[in-house]
């Protein structure tokens, strides 16, 4: 479905994914002041980009194709490359730490999982009297399933969609980007 929406690139087969904009500043977050180098890009456009690399299976290299509807200027151009790198540098750092941190949650949840299910075992063996005992190992043994269940939930859904998320990033990271003015493509 893909070819119906993105241009190729005859010379290198990469997707092709055009993004107008009237200036350079529109690349830009409108509600940040700072200084151009330093700037985010807009909410909306980081968001246009991830609902085209979604249509884009991620074996397939994306480069980006803005086009200006004004001057052409090598300064602002440099500047948008740089911007972009560095904020999909960024939350591809985001994503691994985040990524991380699951992993050690899968970890905490399975261990505390085989600990509570362990201990249900033990108490299910003792010779104690059988109604606290029956209580106490059930007890244990459904906060071993649920430990277990969560360490699964989060394994399963969560660091499936940051491990897909993550290689987007690193496409981007890797994206040759491209200016053209309105006048070069009449």
């Amino acid at each position: 479905m893909y070819k119906e929406y993105f241009r190729t690139n005859n010379s290198n087969g990469n997707i092709i994914v055009d993004i107008a904009l009237d200036n350079y500043s529109d690349y830009y977050h409108p509600w940040d002041n700072t200084s151009r180098k330093t700037r985010d890009m807009h909410p909306r456009l980081a968001e246009f980009i991830d609902i085209c690399s979604a249509d884009i299976p991620l074996n397939k290299q994306i480069e980006f194709q803005f086009q200006m509807n004004e001057e052409r200027n090598e300064t602002k151009e440099s500047e948008i490359r740089r911007s972009f790198q560095n904020y999909y540098k960024y939350t591809y750092r985001i994503g691994k730490n985040e990524i991380r941190r699951d992993f050690s949650s899968v970890l905490i949840f399975a261990s505390v999982s085989v600990i509570f299910l362990i201990i249900s075992l033990l108490i299910a063996r003792l010779n104690a009297t059988e109604l606290l005992q029956e209580v106490l190992s059930e007890g244990f043994s459904i906060g071993g399933w649920v430990f277990m269940w969560e360490a699964v939930s989060i394994f399963a859904f969560g660091i499936s969609k940051k491990l897909k998320r993550k290689r987007e990033h690193k496409r981007f990271i890797s994206s040759d980007i491209y200016f053209n003015n309105k006048e070069s493509i009449e």
